[in-house]
């Protein structure tokens, strides 16, 4: 008898150092998480270097903000030779696309997408965020969409754009920046692309608690909410970082969103195989006749 309260004394200890050790390791987890992540979620040190705007591009810069200086390049509308819009409305040079770039770049390292948009004739907004590029400062939720807002306003102001034409492309954590600034400045439609359905559930199967998380990036709160601005998803099958799944539950938020699918990972997306159809998408999507609507 003697021995069995012996062995379960024993055993009581073991367990209780045992918990004690993985509790003392959780928390080493967690203050990792927390001192890490707005290195993981804002990659700027992955990112290239500051570049000088290209030719005819013009900068605007946001003066007087504490700690950093924020800046955008707008692209004017170009003459394009491509088809008339679908409906027959040739909307090209009243448009502009507000780009917002993924975690790992700047707006310098956009040139595909400028391209491709170029093409239609549209003209270009392409803000920097805090903490990259020669911006300086920190990346904040917070800071990025404030700067997106004044951005926005001030090429209207400067460059007498159409506040009823305006659309938003994000990238990856663009389209969490995306919905982020639309809370202050409602654009006409939204391309989302690879964008994931909240950065909660990009950490929630690392069992990360949830109050640790100081940028939460609801993408799908405000995709939700806001019914009356069309959204496009776009997502690539494979995609190894922002799982397809993310895509496919932003689809499921109601009538006025739209989606697509295309083969590719994270990093190559749309392939070549791929490249006319995703744009073909876009620019349906693009010149749809609700990009007519007045703001009430």
């Amino acid at each position: 008898m003697g021995e069995i309260v012996f062995f379960a004394s024993r055993m009581e200890i073991w367990l209780a150092g045992a918990t004690g050790a993985f509790a003392f390791a959780y928390g080493l987890y967690c203050l990792f998480f927390l001192v890490v992540q707005d290195r993981m979620i804002f990659a700027s040190h992955r990112a290239g270097p500051p570049r000088p705007p290209p030719e005819g591009v013009n900068l605007l810069v946001r003066e007087n903000v504490r700690s950093c200086r924020p800046y955008a390049w707008y692209y004017p509308p170009q003459k394009t030779s491509q088809t008339p819009a679908p409906h027959g409305d040739p909307l090209y040079g009243d448009v502009t696309v507000v780009i917002f770039h993924g975690n790992a770049s700047t707006i310098a390292e956009q040139k595909d997408l400028v391209d491709a948009y170029q093409k239609f004739g549209v003209a270009l907004l392409l803000p920097e965020y805090r903490g990259y590029g020669a911006v300086g400062g920190r990346a904040t939720e917070h800071g990025i969409a404030k700067d997106g807002e004044w951005f926005i306003r001030e090429m209207i102001k400067r460059h007498s754009r159409d506040p009823n034409k305006i659309i938003f492309h994000g990238r990856s954590l663009g389209g969490g920046i995306a919905t982020a600034v639309s809370r202050r400045f409602e654009p006409t439609k939204m391309v989302l692309d690879r964008t994931f359905h909240s950065m909660e559930d990009m950490i929630r199967p690392y069992r990360i608690p949830l109050p640790l998380l100081r940028h939460r990036f609801r993408t799908y709160e405000r995709i939700r909410d806001a019914r009356h601005i069309p959204c496009l998803i776009l997502h690539p099958l494979q995609d190894e970082l922002i799982h397809v799944e993310h895509g496919r539950r932003l689809a499921k938020l109601g009538p006025h969103v739209e989606y697509a699918e295309f083969d590719g990972s994270h990093y190559d997306f749309p392939r070549s195989a791929d490249y006319e159809a995703y744009w073909e998408r876009i620019g349906r999507f693009l010149f749809e006749p609700s990009l007519d609507r007045s703001r009430s």
